[in-house]
């Protein structure tokens, strides 16, 4: 297969010959018009049963369990009816249990940094209590790992439901965005 070489181009201050671009006749190069993006259409009833139960599954992520549902219910709350109220259900109570671990950590924290033994190199030991440190940050991962499997558990309970058809509500949730 051999290419052919275009036409070359008239020179300045001669007209085009036939067959040269830009002689009469010949199509005109146009530059692509800008299109402005269209709006994403409708979910079908499918695809808005899936991205709920998703938001349901990203549920739980520990400090982060907010993330996930705050995506899928900003990207998909507009084309569909389920996604908007099950994806803001799920946002709350990822919200929840983020808020829950953060304060976790910071009483705790506080907790286990005052009682916390401090060790000084001509004194000894100058204060604190070493039973009640380790109590204090035992403490701390029992409440922040029992707060992650309840949040996965409802979540899992949640996603099921969704897609059996119903509608969820956790039990416990701050419904901040209403």
């Amino acid at each position: 297969m051999t290419d052919t070489p275009p036409p070359p181009a008239a020179p300045q201050g001669q007209p085009a010959q036939p067959g040269q671009p830009g002689a009469p006749g010949q199509p005109q190069y146009q530059a692509p018009q800008y299109q402005p993006p269209q709006p994403a259409g409708p979910l079908t009833p499918e695809q808005d049963v899936n991205y709920a139960a998703l938001a349901y599954t990203l549920a739980w992520l520990g400090w982060a369990a907010f993330i996930g549902p705050l995506i899928i219910w900003l990207m998909y709350k507009d084309r569909g009816p389920r996604v908007q109220n099950e994806g803001k259900e799920a946002l709350n109570f990822g919200i929840t249990v983020s808020g829950i671990i953060i304060i976790a950590n910071i009483l705790f924290g506080i907790l286990a940094g005052v009682t916390a033994p401090r060790y000084d190199f001509f004194l000894g030991t100058t204060g604190g209590v070493l039973g009640l440190f380790i109590l204090f940050s035992l403490l701390e991962w029992v409440v922040i790992v029992g707060v992650i499997v309840v949040a996965l558990i409802w979540s899992l309970k949640g996603r099921s439901t969704v897609k059996a058809g119903g509608a969820y509500r956790y039990p416990i949730a701050v419904r901040f965005i209403k």
